[in-house]
């Protein structure tokens, strides 16, 4: 066991690996519980020479109650980034192997990144220097979500304030709206489930024809509608309305995309019931799903634009 003052999670990152002797550096965060062969499956990513680092799913535990439930389907969890079947453009700090040849090509972790935001700089910074990533599906880990609204909100914020510095280090992957701009398609609790139900999908990451029509709305315009400008701006609207009454009709349109889309996603959120769980506060999960899904992404950029 070692001991050393509180740095941020990239310096105890680092330090764990200059303690360690072995050629395959593995992390796993402290909520987080390993599945019996988590280490086999990782360590066979690394047969092939030009993997650098390798990461599986995690999957929350059996929620304790109804905000426990509504949080782990909610927007903003940890996410993989696939870009295709098997190669990786993110995985999680909380699930994560590397080489040690890779860790020490790139430096190792950032020490800037204190609390979030380092495993996404240290991804980019592998594809940078030309090693795969590999998602592999055995490997598990259980990690447990934020058990309650208040300390999810804290954690987006966190993920906000570790947006802003990747944006200062990695500008040009970034939308101007702030958004990180990725390659793959991003896989979480809630992305996996988007319009899922009912529907045999085909093609890469289901990319058929037809199916789009299906499918929850991505891309530019979600991105705009769901943006903290565009919310501000119809929030703001809606302020106006007892001076100007038609500002109502339009700060209500404004928002009207991105309420659609938090009510889907609330929709189709794949809530697992908990012990002493009913009709009502299973009810209860699932609006608070939509809740969640309209308002993260606006706490999480106003962070990320105001720094505060």
């Amino acid at each position: 066991t070692f001991r050393i003052s509180h740095g941020g999670l990239s310096r105890a990152r680092n330090f764990g690996a200059g303690q360690s002797s072995g050629s395959i550096l593995v992390y796993l965060d402290d909520d987080a519980a390993a599945t019996t062969d988590w280490l086999t499956y990782l360590a066979l990513a690394f047969e092939d020479e030009r993997v650098g680092a390798a990461g599986g799913p995690n999957i929350p535990p059996p929620p304790a109650g109804w905000q426990a439930a509504a949080i782990a389907v909610a927007p903003g969890g940890p996410a993989v980034v696939m870009l295709n079947d098997t190669d990786a453009e993110h995985v999680p700090g909380c699930n994560l192997a590397v080489s040690r040849a890779a860790w020490e090509a790139v430096g190792g972790f950032d020490d800037r990144h204190r609390s979030a935001g380092d495993d996404v700089d240290f991804c980019w910074r592998l594809l940078e220097h030309g090693y795969k990533i590999v998602y592999q599906p055995g490997a598990m880990v259980w990690h447990e979500r934020r058990q309650s609204i208040r300390a999810y909100f804290r954690q987006q914020a966190g993920y906000g304030r570790a947006e802003a510095a990747l944006i200062a280090q990695h500008p040009h992957r970034f939308a101007k709206l702030g958004g990180a701009r990725w390659r793959g398609v991003v896989y979480d609790q809630a992305g996996r489930t988007a319009g899922l139900r009912g529907i045999v999908y085909a093609g890469v990451f289901g990319t058929a024809p037809y199916q789009f029509l299906y499918a929850l709305p991505s891309g530019p315009v979600a991105a705009v509608t769901s943006s903290p400008p565009w919310v501000l701006v119809a929030l703001m609207a809606l302020l106006g309305a007892p001076w100007v009454p038609a500002l109502a009709a339009v700060g209500a349109l404004m928002l009207v995309p991105s309420a659609w889309t938090a009510a889907r996603l609330a929709a189709c959120a794949p809530i697992v019931r908990w012990p002493g769980g009913n009709r009502l506060s299973f009810a209860a999960a699932r609006a608070l799903v939509g809740v969640l899904a309209f308002t993260q992404p606006l706490a999480r950029g106003l962070v990320r634009e105001l720094g505060c």
